[in-house]
């Protein structure tokens, strides 16, 4: 089955998502807030671009990192 152009960045923004929000709610576990974060906050590291935006732009494995780093104690 072929995509056409339109697909292409939804499709893997979809699990990159859930591992973002899942990490989330480990460091936070109020989800309205995680919600929020995930939609609204934009983080200098990522050039100011939201959580939401870099998943759908296909970088949401970095923003998956940048969590992982502050679960382990690796920046604040």
């Amino acid at each position: 089955m072929k995509r056409d152009e339109s697909t292409r960045s939804v499709w893997p923004a979809v699990p990159q998502r859930r591992d973002v929000l899942r990490l989330a709610l480990m460091i936070d576990r109020d989800s309205g807030r995680v919600r929020r974060w995930y939609r609204a906050e934009t983080i200098a590291e990522f050039g100011g671009r939201t959580p939401q935006e870099m998943c759908a732009c296909g970088f949401g494995g970095l923003v998956v990192y940048y969590l992982e780093q502050i679960l382990h104690g690796n920046r604040g």
